[in-house]
């Protein structure tokens, strides 16, 4: 009985992984396009789904210690690899199975959150290169040759005096 929960729960895991990934993709275009309220959105989703991958993986993991034996393997030091090995030859097999393909989603998912990373830090150079351009070099705005012991005053853009 627990070898069929924890099937199943690893199924629920690696939809749920499928699904952050598409968020992720979504999430991608969405940073492309320059687009702040849909990213705010799809970040209260991806918060969501996050949550629900963390309570479904707190999930496997004691039905994990329930198939091991809790005095075996405590449930901090437990992972999949730990239950694969000390399972049944057959049942082996498919829990391999579900840990490849949980795998791969994880992977693909930190794939996409580079690049959407990478994107992130793209538009903030771009920022700060155009905020760079509008703000002026406080010796170029000086039109008036001043003498070193004369008070630098702060300037604005433009010049209020010409």
């Amino acid at each position: 009985m627990p070898l069929e929960k924890m099937i199943e729960g690893l199924e629920k895991l690696i939809t749920l992984h499928k699904s952050l990934n598409e968020i992720a993709k979504r999430k991608t275009k969405i940073i492309i396009n320059g687009q702040i309220d849909p990213l705010q959105s799809i970040l209260k989703e991806e918060s969501r789904h996050t949550h629900a991958i963390h309570k479904f993986n707190n999930t496997v993991l004691k039905i994990g210690s329930e198939l091991l034996g809790k005095d075996d393997f405590p449930i901090e030091n437990l992972t999949l690899s730990n239950v694969i090995n000390n399972s049944k030859k057959e049942d082996r097999v498919i829990l391999t199975h579900l840990q490849q393909e949980l795998q791969e989603q994880v992977e693909e998912l930190n794939q996409q959150n580079k690049l959407n990373q990478e994107l992130l830090d793209q538009s903030l150079q771009l920022i700060n290169v155009s905020l760079d351009l509008l703000t002026p070099d406080m010796e170029s705005i000086n039109y008036n040759p001043s003498t070193q012991n004369e008070q630098k005053e702060a300037y604005s853009i433009f010049d209020s005096k010409a």
